[in-house]
C-alpha cells in the first residue's frame, strides 16, 4: 500500500507537470485546446486520487451522458443506439471492478492505444511535409507528400445564378457520378521553393461548409457554363433529372492551400520549380486518385501534426503509467 501510494504522488506531481507542459505547447503551436488540457488533467487527476468504485460509476455516468448530449438533436432510433453504446460501456466498466485498476484501467488502457495511433497518424502528416521539403525536379515521387503554397491571385469570375459576389481563385463543381469540373482547370500554386499545378479537374477540393452549396443539376449546368467550365456540362446517362444534386465549392483568391498527393514532373515554359524548367503537377496521371487539395496553410497542418504528437506522447504516457499502476502494483 505504501509502494502504491507513493507512486501515486509521483504521477500526481507528473499530471501537474504535463498540464502546465501542455498549455504552453498549445500556446507555441497556436491550439485553442486549454479547455482539453484542463478537461484530460482533471479526468487524469481523478483516475488516482478518487477511490476505484466512485471513479468507475463517475466515468460510467459521464459517458453515458456524454452519448445522449451528442445525439441529443437527432431522432429517437439514432438516440436509442447512442443509449446501447452507453449500457455497453457502463457494463464492461462494471465488469472491470471485479479486477485491479476497475474499469478506469480498462478505459486508461484504451485511451494509451488511442494515443499510439494520433502518434502514427501526426508522424506520417510530418514525413509528407518533410517529403515535399525534399522534392527535387526530376526525380521521382514514391511517397505522397503534402505541398503547400499560394493560389496565385488571379481570380475567377463569380457566376450570377449564386447570386452573391465572391473574390474566388477557383472553382470547383462535383457532380453526383463523381466527375469534377474547374475553373482553372489548373490550379497554380506559388511556394518559396517555386511553382506547382494542381489539375483540378481529377484533384477533390476540400473546403469549410460555408464555401459549398449544394445545387439542382440543372442549376449547377448553368453555374458550370457561366464560369466557362468544359468538363462534365452534360449529364451522365442515368443522372439528367434536374433534382439531382451537384456539390460547388471554392476557395478564394490568394489562400494558402496544400494538396496531398504524388506529383508528376512536367516542363514548363517559364521558370518552375527550385530555378529549374520542370514543375510539379499533383492529378495529371489517369491512376492518381489519392490526391486531394485542403483549403487550409500547410503552416496549420504542421502545427496541428505537433500538437497530436505532443498530445498523445504526453497523455498516453500517462495513461498508461497510472494504468498499470492500478493493475499491476495496486
Amino acid at each position: 500500500m505504501a509502494e502504491l501510494q507513493s507512486f501515486t504522488l509521483v504521477l500526481v506531481a507528473a499530471v501537474f507537470a504535463a498540464t502546465s507542459c501542455m498549455l504552453l505547447v498549445a500556446q507555441r503551436y497556436q491550439q485553442r485546446r486549454r479547455a482539453e488540457v484542463l478537461a484530460v488533467s482533471a479526468a487524469l487527476l481523478a483516475c488516482l486520487l478518487v477511490p476505484q468504485l466512485y471513479r468507475d460509476a463517475i466515468f460510467a455516468l459521464g459517458w453515458g451522458v456524454f452519448a445522449y448530449a451528442l445525439n441529443d438533436s437527432k431522432p429517437m432510433v439514432p438516440r436509442l443506439a447512442y443509449a446501447a453504446v452507453a449500457v455497453g460501456a457502463a457494463f464492461l466498466l462494471a465488469l472491470g471492478y471485479g479486477a485491479a485498476g476497475g474499469g478506469t484501467g480498462l478505459l486508461l488502457t484504451l485511451g494509451s492505444l488511442w494515443a499510439v495511433y494520433l502518434v502514427v497518424m501526426a508522424w506520417r502528416e510530418l514525413a509528407r511535409l518533410e517529403g515535399a521539403e525534399g522534392l527535387q525536379p526530376g526525380q521521382p515521387v514514391d511517397d505522397d507528400v503534402d505541398f503547400g503554397g499560394r493560389i496565385a491571385p488571379s481570380v475567377a469570375p463569380s457566376p450570377p445564378k449564386l447570386r452573391e459576389e465572391l473574390r474566388a481563385g477557383a472553382w470547383q463543381i462535383e457532380w453526383l457520378d463523381g466527375q469534377l469540373s474547374a475553373e482553372p482547370a489548373t490550379l497554380e500554386l506559388r511556394a518559396d521553393r517555386g511553382l506547382a499545378h494542381v489539375d483540378l479537374s481529377r484533384v477533390k477540393l476540400v473546403t469549410a461548409p460555408h464555401k459549398q452549396r449544394q445545387l439542382r443539376y440543372d442549376e449547377a449546368r448553368l453555374v458550370a457554363r457561366a464560369l466557362g467550365m468544359t468538363a462534365a456540362m452534360e449529364p451522365s446517362p442515368g443522372t439528367g433529372d434536374p433534382t439531382f444534386y451537384a456539390t460547388v465549392r471554392h476557395v478564394d483568391a490568394g489562400r494558402e492551400v496544400y494538396v496531398v498527393g504524388r506529383p508528376e514532373w512536367e516542363e514548363s515554359t517559364g521558370k518552375g520549380y527550385r530555378d529549374s524548367t520542370l514543375l510539379p503537377v499533383f492529378g495529371r496521371t489517369s491512376d492518381d486518385e489519392t490526391s486531394t487539395l485542403y483549403d487550409l496553410p500547410a503552416r496549420t497542418v504542421w502545427q496541428r501534426a505537433r500538437w497530436n504528437l505532443a498530445r498523445a506522447l504526453v497523455w498516453g504516457g500517462l495513461a498508461i503509467a497510472i494504468a498499470i499502476t492500478q493493475m499491476w502494483i495496486g
